[in-house]
């Protein structure tokens, strides 16, 4: 029987009920109310008569069970053992009706935490409510880790299920992997690389067994645990879109690690999901560094970027992500890491993720359904290390392609400036970036594309997209390209929003940030987009997504694609470089071209319809792919 038939019969916790006294005196516990909601569990808070909450200090979704007159909602003091019997059938009463009210099953699925109201116990019978974690409203210093003794507590639960089926050859299995867990965990502590030991009950294995024999096997794939890593600002994000289930399914519960502290003493868990790209910095590039992308003229040289300047720093992954890589690799393949970050690495540098794009126009869409007539490429790049002459000559000429472009940092995520972009309308304004792009930069060719980007979503071998507005087509000639930007640059956040209109003739650069609409940039995007109805089919997105999950070796990522609306570049005659036709210019009969513009790993998934479950089977499938049932 697989994980996912086997959880229907497991009693997993899926209801939570907290005293008021909790959830009034513990800021920390308070934060993760909205977050256990967006989890899937059932969350109440137990008052007694005449307590009360300030408004919003309770998110929504959290039910309030009002208890009558001579019951408290934990913590609160009896003055006799009568009343405190009484007090505490009361409680009972009233969780057990929310229970069972929600579908629920009480006790079994119910964890009570309420100081001084008696806890329930598991049926375990450990006299933990969960393993390792004691409710504590003197301090906040438990509660980062309750979600990760709810995953272990289920963990356990899944652990008993599988063992009821298998007899003593389990226990037998269970023993030989607890006592090389503790020879593992031994040795770490050993090595000063281990820290403190795990902060859970001794029933409890380890997320594997390595060759503990395959009696152990059922029992540690009955339930994966994935502990993740990311900043606080993405696991909000990721969570309310449901895809971080605290309460398991198809074999998958979620819990938060903490990075500051040993991974070891966190245990057990089996897969380390992770958003490395939040903890990056600069460093040399790999040995031997590559070739400057836009090496200078043979006259220019004495002027252009020396060697030391075109070394440049390049992003890496900080101290702390390392330390979760090393940790991973000192398991003995028994902890997977999703995704590796030797794959990951390919896209937090823009100028190493446009060389993998670049073969993107290897990609075969003859044969597939819509593909017929449609090609696929990349922008067309080079990077900078300064925008001064010598050097941005040399870049445009290696470019081979008109104005517009886009200019990005070189690092593609996890620091303040990484989306800090510009617009840049004609070649001379690239001067005019100093200060405002960070360095080093990669100046890209934009392309016209009827104001439509299709973000594209991979899950494993699933793949998924919305199509949502973006960058309006940008005039064609000088004259009407200097009317929307006098200085010929327009700058923009990218993690915030694309500027999804242009500033009107006359106005101010600054207002395309702001979103300021220009009715003749309007209008002429919307005629454009009237005119235009191809749409990539499912089955190129598809290709395109194997491509790069076979270039990358990524499982979760996205991609943005574009369709080429055709006539690109400022017009010779007009104050610009001579245009240069692209191969889809959306006239009848000709190739339409789509352009992949951008690659990011680990995506939000936002408005992807049935998201959450092929979330979990990808990171299921990923974790399988390194640590095989």
């Amino acid at each position: 029987m697989d994980a996912s038939a086997k959880s229907s019969h497991v009693p997993f916790i899926r209801g939570l009920v907290l005293s008021s006294t909790l959830v009034h005196g513990c800021e920390a516990l308070r934060k993760q109310l909205q977050l256990l909601v967006w989890g899937g569990l059932r969350v109440a808070e137990l008052r007694g008569p005449g307590q009360a909450s300030e408004p919003g200090a309770v998110p929504a979704g959290v039910d309030v069970l009002e208890l009558s007159d001579g019951a408290d909602g934990g913590g609160g003091g009896s003055s006799s053992a009568a009343s405190s019997s009484s007090s505490s059938s009361s409680r009972e009463r009233a969780v057990q009706a929310w229970a069972e009210g929600h579908g629920l099953r009480w006790p079994s699925e119910v964890v009570v935490l309420a100081p001084g109201a008696g806890q329930q116990e598991e049926a375990e019978g450990d006299g933990e409510v969960l393993p390792g974690f004691r409710a504590d409203a003197a301090q906040d210093a438990p509660w980062p880790r309750l979600r990760l003794a709810l995953a272990h507590a289920n963990l356990r639960r899944a652990q008993a299920a599988a063992s009821a089926g298998l007899g003593a050859a389990s226990t037998s299995g269970r023993k030989r992997a607890r006592e090389e867990e503790g020879e593992r965990q031994g040795a770490e502590q050993e090595g000063g690389k281990a820290g403190a030991g795990p902060a859970h009950g001794g029933d409890l294995t380890p997320p594997a067994g390595g060759p503990s024999g395959s009696a152990a096997a059922p029992e540690r794939s009955s339930l994966v645990v994935v502990g993740y890593a990311m900043k606080a600002s993405r696991e909000a994000d990721l969570a309310k879109e449901g895809l971080l289930n605290l309460v398991p399914q198809d074999g998958v519960v979620f819990a938060p690690l903490d990075l500051s502290q040993a991974l070891a003493a966190q245990l057990p868990f089996h897969c380390i999901l992770h958003k490395a790209s939040d903890e990056l910095e600069y460093g040399p590039p790999p040995s031997p560094p590559p070739p400057p992308a836009a090496a200078p003229r043979a006259g220019d040289a004495a002027d252009g970027p020396s060697a030391a300047e075109t070394s440049l720093l390049v992003p890496r992954f900080g101290p702390r992500v390392r330390a979760m890589a090393e940790f991973v690799s000192r398991q003995g393949g028994r902890v997977s890491l999703v995704d590796p970050l030797e794959a990951t690495a390919k896209v937090i540098n823009r100028t190493e993720l446009a060389r993998v794009c670049d073969s993107l126009s290897q990609v075969e869409l003859q044969g597939a359904a819509g593909g017929a007539g449609v090609v696929v490429r990349a922008p067309r790049h080079v990077t900078v290390s300064a925008f001064e002459p010598a050097q941005l000559a040399a870049a445009l000429e290696q470019l081979g392609c008109s104005a517009p472009f886009i200019v990005k940092p070189v690092v593609a995520c996890g620091t303040p400036d990484s989306h800090a972009m510009a617009l840049v309308l004609w070649p001379e304004a690239l001067g005019e970036l100093a200060g405002r792009v960070p360095l080093p930069a990669v100046v890209q060719e934009f392309v016209n594309h009827d104001a439509t980007i299709y973000k594209v979503y991979a899950a494993g071998d699933k793949v998924f997209h919305t199509v949502r507005p973006s960058i309006p087509n940008v005039p064609q000639t000088r004259p009407d390209a200097e009317a929307l930007a006098p200085n010929g640059v327009l700058t923009f956040d990218s993690l915030k929003s694309l500027p999804t209109t242009l500033p009107s003739a006359g106005g101010s650069a600054a207002t395309a940030a702001a979103g300021v609409a220009g009715s003749a940039t309007a209008a002429a995007t919307a005629a454009a987009a009237a005119t235009s109805s191809f749409t990539p089919s499912q089955e190129v997105l598809e290709r395109l997504a194997a491509h790069l999950r076979s270039a990358l070796g990524l499982s979760l990522f996205g991609f943005d694609v574009v369709v080429s609306a055709g006539d690109q570049g400022l017009q010779e005659g007009q104050g610009g470089q001579g245009g240069q036709a692209m191969a889809g210019d959306g006239g009848c009969g000709k190739a339409r071209e789509l352009v992949v513009v951008d690659v990011n790993y680990f995506p939000s998934y936002r408005g992807a319809k049935g998201a959450p479950t092929l979330f979990r089977a990808a990171v299921l499938g990923a974790h399988r792919a390194q640590v095989p049932a």
